[in-house]
């Protein structure tokens, strides 16, 4: 199999289809194709090695019964399979405590993904070349490696996907240096898309494996999550194509949404290996978890929770910006802590072009062993090689690149290092001296102590074009979305662009699009809403009648005009009541216990996302009594009634939970995009209207009775989906925005640094006696 034409023709063939826009997506359209081929493949194989083995993916819906056949169903048969019949059922599999973890898998791969090809002809193409691929085929296998890696490389040209992608070589010299074995416990609390897992499996089936039981020892050890969809789903299929039979141990999480204190003994590890975003910043609320280090930067309490979660002895390697080595404040406390808790023996300084295109700033490696404190750190820099001015696209970073540095290590405990033009050693009491900032250049080249201001501005040139880039983005996409009197809007975006708050409101801005049916056109071929609403009629009637649940009542529909919005062409108006059964709990709250069944309370419930902490409990015996108005399912949305007034979130809890009073389950009665209900009743078109039907002045509330028959806007069910997922699409722009503004002002910071020491320092004498 030739991999750059298979790769090209799978592209190609994508780019025809008018429903993929763009690297990101057709990498999400071709992950998921790819994992039910390779699970299905070895599945065929597990049923043939295991006794009683069961495939986690029902029989019509695996691989073989729909897709291998290259005659078999097409065009819009095969769309509507898809769509309608396959993605609702993987999305929907049952999932208990007891359910094995690669049910839980398929699930979770599933829960997220979409199918945005809109050609089911193109689609069969795609599959058929798929299905050139044997995955229990070793050399097939091999080649598909090359091929999956090269979609991964992908990711750095894929606009914002790109934060998921760490060059492989920086992974695979990390790896080697802290030099992994079966057994330990090796986590990545940000694993994206499964690089450093990836690279230390192969280190240890090259070096330590050598037994089935050696290797059923190393995948037992692996430890990963990964906070968004599309990295999940690339890392799982990564470990299944790198033969991990039961890659659960990847979960779909925020490691950072649980108090530090939280995490016990029993869970402390002895590797982390991880790439934490830098120049992200978490959602309200997060930093409560960090009550030490109070900050909303994700590489600052990603660096906070590592140093907790290490076993004595246990061993990091980490990259950090530079941002957080001069940083200040916060910054300084969690360098000092670090270096108290930790010996932080060697920093490596990658040159700014290390992580391009996707990042034009500094980075740093860290390498660290939990147990003693800091004496002395090591500094490397490593250097682009001569006769390259900088590593790009073309001329990326290598692992050989590092070889020099690896020659300079030294042993396993790293004895017989030396000072060299590139290593400088530096005592822990003169960082202490300069407030512990780690931003020290190295001595043996030209005095350049704050960089140099011409490649400073260079640097600065090059971020500015990146945040140029993702406005263009965002004013091409609001531009196409046809707001309302939105000329001046777009005529002054790049004056108003960079304010504070900017991107908070611009998030703000596309959420209402959305709701008001500005973000994405309307389709003449899309079934009206109101065929939606009849069905969800229809069910909700049949279940007052199955049930005979009183709070189960016909009301007539509600009238539009209290949104305050004209209705798109294809959309109706429905209220909260006809839309869904209210679960409720109103009253006292339950008694709680130190442990038993988790209890979701109103402060766990945030704008856009369930946050599991703080962690409370019920007893079994109170669940019993206490769950009677009936039990929340997966997809099903929360909504706060009051402190806070609003909120609302999507329910992705698996195991039995109870929920306390001033959180209300919205359960849809028929088939329905709650995501889209979450966004829209995130906008501020629907914020506004519930908080004019709240009451209470120093604390606002609303009751039950005056939600249910407000009216929310209902677009054709097909549009509800082009609008989650254009939603998603500029969501992630917003966040590139934000850490590349947030890149620029520390380029700035440093910037300004160097032209105060050019301006401080003595004048050659030639240009001294020239302006004499």
């Amino acid at each position: 199999m030739i991999v750059r034409t298979t790769v090209k023709s799978i592209q190609d063939l994508m780019r025809q289809d008018s429903g993929v826009d763009g690297d990101a997506q057709r990498i999400s359209q071709l992950c998921w194709t790819f994992f039910l081929k390779i699970i299905d493949d070895q599945d065929q194989e597990l049923e043939l090695t295991k006794d009683d083995y069961r495939s986690p993916i029902p029989k019509k819906y695996q691989w073989r019964n729909w897709a291998a056949d290259p005659e078999g169903i097409t065009g819009d048969a095969l769309l509507a399979f898809i769509n309608g019949e396959l993605f609702p059922a993987l999305k929907g599999l049952a999932v208990t405590a007891k359910t094995d973890g690669r049910h839980r898998m398929v699930r979770d791969v599933f829960e997220d993904a979409y199918n945005y090809m809109k050609s089911g002809h193109l689609v069969r193409q795609v599959i058929n070349r798929i299905n050139a691929i044997d995955f229990n085929n070793l050399n097939d296998r091999r080649h598909f490696g090359e091929f999956y890696e090269q979609l991964l490389n992908d990711l750095q040209s894929a606009g914002n996907a790109g934060e998921y992608y760490t060059p492989r070589a920086v992974t695979a010299f990390m790896v080697d240096r802290i030099d992994p074995h079966p057994g330990e416990l090796l986590f990545d609390p940000a694993c994206g898309t499964g690089g450093f897992l990836t690279c230390a499996i192969r280190h240890m089936e090259r070096d330590y494996v050598r037994t089935p039981k050696q290797r059923e020892k190393m995948q037992a050890a692996l430890r990963a999550v990964e906070k968004k969809p599309l990295p999940h789903m690339l890392c799982v299929t990564n470990m299944l194509l790198n033969g991990v039979e039961d890659p659960s141990f990847v979960r779909h999480d925020n490691t950072l949404a649980r108090p530090l204190i939280s995490w016990s003994k029993d869970e402390r590890v002895d590797i982390v290996l991880t790439n934490p975003p830098f120049g992200g910043r978490e959602e309200d609320g997060i930093e409560d978890n960090f009550p030490t280090f109070r900050t909303k930067e994700t590489a600052d309490l990603f660096l906070a929770l590592i140093v907790r979660l290490l076993k004595p002895g246990g061993r990091a390697a980490v990259v950090l910006p530079d941002g957080t080595l001069f940083g200040e404040g916060i910054k300084t406390r969690l360098k000092e802590h670090l270096m108290e808790e930790c010996n932080l023996h060697t920093i490596v300084r990658l040159p700014n072009s290390a992580f391009k295109p996707y990042a034009s700033i500094g980075t740093n490696l860290l390498f660290f062993e939990k147990g003693a404190p800091t004496k002395d750190i090591w500094f490397y820099e490593h250097r682009v090689p001569d006769g390259q001015k900088a590593y790009s696209m073309t001329r990326p970073i290598r692992l050989e690149h590092f070889q020099d540095c690896i020659d300079w290590w030294g042993d396993e405990n790293r004895k017989g290092r030396k000072e060299t033009p590139r290593a400088w050693k530096v005592t822990a009491e003169a960082v202490k001296a300069r407030g512990y900032n780690l931003d020290i250049k190295n001595p043996h080249s030209v005095p350049d102590d704050y960089g140099n201001p011409k490649k400073l501005l260079v640097d600065l040139a090059a971020v500015e074009a990146e945040t140029t880039l993702y406005h263009h983005h965002l004013k091409t996409i609001l531009a196409e979305a046809r707001p309302i009197n939105a000329g001046r809007l777009l005529k002054h975006y790049e004056r108003i662009a960079d304010a504070p708050d900017a991107v908070d409101r611009l998030r703000r801005f596309v959420l209402d699009l959305a709701v008001r049916g500005n973000l994405e056109p309307q389709n003449t071929n899309d079934e009206p809403a109101t065929e939606l609403l009849k069905r969800i009629a229809i069910a909700k009637v049949d279940r007052k009648r199955k049930t005979d649940d009183a709070r189960i009542k016909i009301e007539p529909d509600p009238k539009p005009e209290e949104l305050a919005m004209p209705l798109p062409r294809g959309w109706a108006v429905q209220s909260f009541e006809n839309l869904f059964l209210f679960i409720d709990y109103r009253g006292n709250t339950p008694p709680k216990t130190d442990e038993g069944i988790p209890l979701i309370t109103a402060k766990n419930i945030r704008m856009g996302h369930l946050n599991r902490e703080p962690r409370e409990y019920i007893s079994r015996a109170t669940f019993k009594t206490w769950m009677t108005r009936g039990l929340p399912k997966i997809g099903d949305l929360f909504f706060t009634t009051e402190a806070p007034l609003a909120n609302i979130c999507l329910n992705d809890i698996e195991e039995p939970f109870a929920l306390a009073q001033r959180a209300i389950c919205f359960q849809p009665y028929a088939s329905i995009d709650t995501k889209f209900l979450m966004f829209a009743l995130m906008s501020d078109v629907m914020q506004s209207l519930i908080d004019r039907h709240a009451t209470g002045m120093t604390a606002k509330g609303i009751k039950a009775a005056n939600l249910k028959p407000l009216p929310i806007p209902i677009p054709p069910l097909a549009e509800q989906n082009r609008i989650v997922a254009k939603v998603d699409a500029l969501m992630a722009i917003c966040d590139r925005l934000e850490a590349s503004l947030i890149a620029a002002a520390a380029t700035r910071r440093r910037l300004l640094d160097s032209l105060l020491a050019e301006a401080l320092a003595p004048m050659p004498a030639q240009e001294r006696e020239a302006a004499e």
